[in-house]
């Protein structure tokens, strides 16, 4: 059996200025965190799998069918601009545990999307892919929307690693209209 955990983008502490490669070191920031980062260490010592992945859409919730929300309610739309990540389709990492479970894995592997966006900009897309029109979204700034959790401004993930493995997320305007297609 093959001992394998999900992870997060947020063991990183977002300074690099570049996607995070496995190997960089964790810095997180809050509590959620550093229990996720002390997850993996432990995984790690039992000759586990960790896949860290980020900003996920598909079934159930997420950010953009909570924007697909907001929209319908006529609400204000401001969202964040100065966080970047890599947005990743359930899909994608559904058929990335699928590569990794038909090899011999050991280590750590990031299965994500393959673009790095703001909030702001998946904002903007996810409205486009559930209408068929731009929806205008007003920019603001992390210091605009405080959070309770501190968050990484820039936890994009490079996916070179899996990429060897044939790991080839869906383009994400191509995955947010299929999720927008299949959300309706």
């Amino acid at each position: 059996a093959i001992l394998l955990s999900i992870s997060t983008d947020f063991v990183f502490g977002g300074d690099l200025g570049r996607p995070y490669v496995e190997d960089d070191e964790p810095r997180p920031l809050g509590v959620y965190a550093r229990t996720k980062r002390e997850g993996e260490v432990r995984i790690l010592d039992q000759g586990g799998v960790i896949v860290r992945t980020a900003w996920l859409f598909g079934d159930g919730p997420c950010f953009p069918r909570t924007m697909v929300r907001l929209y319908k309610e006529g609400r204000d739309l401001r969202v964040v601009n100065d966080q970047f990540g890599s947005p990743t389709w359930t899909r994608d990492v559904a058929a990335g545990l699928k590569t990794l479970m038909e090899g011999e894995p050991a280590g750590i592997y990031h299965v994500a999307g393959s673009e790095v966006v703001s909030w702001h900009e998946l904002a903007e897309r996810s409205l486009r892919a559930w209408t068929g029109h731009r929806v205008p979204v007003t920019p603001i700034t992390t210091d605009d929307f405080p959070t309770a959790a501190p968050r990484p401004r820039y936890s994009a993930l490079s996916i070179a690693k899996m990429a060897q493995l044939g790991y080839a997320p869906t383009p994400l305007d191509e995955a947010l209209r299929a999720w927008a297609t299949e959300s309706s």
